[in-house]
């Protein structure tokens, strides 16, 4: 199988372990990786389709962040574009930047968050923007 790969530095081969899923889920976590694929052994992979004969298991590493903002919607998308999130340095009391995220929202969700968001609309950015 690892020979169907093409070479690429972006690409990865792991070993296939036939049981101890738990185990290593465990160990993905605590290696901060991505999280682990499981697949019915018998079960075959269909191209753009999901089922239950292959399952992600994302090894979900939380941080609490703010939405501080949200930037202009292109294209044919309403509303806003994504949100800017940030996280408060609790030594200097300023926000810091921590990303942006616009993916998952339907276009309900992208009205009533922006519907929310509208009357905390602030002129003044919480930090220098990227």
């Amino acid at each position: 199988m690892k020979g169907l790969l093409p070479r690429d530095p972006l690409l990865h081969y792991s070993k296939h372990i036939a049981e101890f899923g738990t185990r290593e889920f465990a160990k993905a976590q605590r290696a901060h990786e991505e999280g682990v694929i499981a697949k019915l052994a018998a079960g075959l992979y269909y191209s753009g389709k999901r089922t239950r004969e292959w399952l992600k298991f994302k090894a979900v590493h939380e941080q609490e962040v703010v939405i501080v903002g949200y930037t202009e919607p292109r294209g044919s998308r309403k509303y806003f574009g994504s949100l800017v999130l940030a996280v408060r340095d609790q030594a200097t009391k300023r926000w810091i930047y921590a990303g942006h995220v616009g993916t998952g929202f339907d276009q309900a969700m992208l009205k009533s968050l922006y519907g929310t968001m509208q009357p905390l609309r602030a002129d003044k950015k919480p930090f220098d923007q990227k």
